[in-house]
């Protein structure tokens, strides 16, 4: 972590401190804002081709779409 430090890196904010263990049994906020609504009318179409679905789990769906809405 210091060597990527050095060379420019910066905490997530939601994560300042790099001695500290974040858990939570669900996705953190700052990662569920990445993921487009299954509802929306005008995702279905990309969603259906990346293999998205309503029974998708968020973390699912931030991993397909690597967080781009």
């Amino acid at each position: 972590m210091q060597e990527a430090i050095k060379h420019g890196y910066h905490p997530h904010p939601t994560f300042p401190d790099l001695t500290k263990e974040y858990i939570s049994d669900k996705l953190f906020s700052t990662f569920t804002r990445r993921i487009p609504s299954l509802r929306r009318k005008d995702y279905a179409a990309s969603f259906e081709e990346l293999g998205i679905s309503n029974s998708s789990t968020d973390f699912e769906v931030l991993t397909i779409t690597g967080g781009v809405l």
